[in-house]
């Protein structure tokens, strides 16, 4: 790097991840989300039920939900509550409902609600590398369960929380 260039290097956390490889294109058997059999996606339902709800609160959506409050959209918070309470019998609503961006923010929630550094975690000996990295910050002890074609081997969990 010349002198009289800015030295970005200096401005990265210590700790900072090597980069990442340059994409050259999925892998053969890809776990990332949203790779759904493109012949299973309902277009025409999708549609539809956009436009639907497009039509009814469009205005409302367009503004991000900004005013609404942390919990996410009232009006999505009903529709689970109502949904939950149908069809498993779950009387909650909508103030017990939190949507979250996906299931990665969820899962995230979820654990820095119930996990301290240095508590154990028994997970799929296989599993997402977005989740592992989030149980590394967490300061987490992590044991791989081995798996069988079902999932988890359940007769191996006694061995994984020997160590614990």
């Amino acid at each position: 790097m010349s002198g009289t260039g800015f030295a970005y290097p200096n401005l990265f956390g210590k700790t900072l991840p090597a980069p990442a490889p340059r994409w050259a294109g999925n892998a053969k058997y890809n776990f990332i989300g949203g790779h759904n059999d493109r012949t299973l996606i309902p277009v025409e339902g999708l549609i539809e039920a956009t436009a639907a709800v497009l039509r009814r609160e469009g205005p409302e959506l367009a503004l991000y939900g900004m005013g609404l409050g942390p919990q996410g959209y009232p009006g999505l918070r009903r529709f689970v509550a109502d949904k939950v309470k149908r069809w498993r019998g779950i009387d909650a609503g909508p103030d017990d409902v939190l949507i979250t961006q996906g299931s990665g923010q969820a899962i995230d929630l979820v654990n820095a609600v119930l996990l301290e550094p240095g508590d154990t975690v028994i997970l799929e000996e296989f599993t997402y590398q977005g989740y592992l990295n989030n149980l590394r910050r967490l300061g987490v002890k992590m044991v791989a369960a081995p798996l069988d074609e079902d999932g988890i081997r359940l007769g191996t969990l006694p061995a994984c929380n020997s160590p614990m």
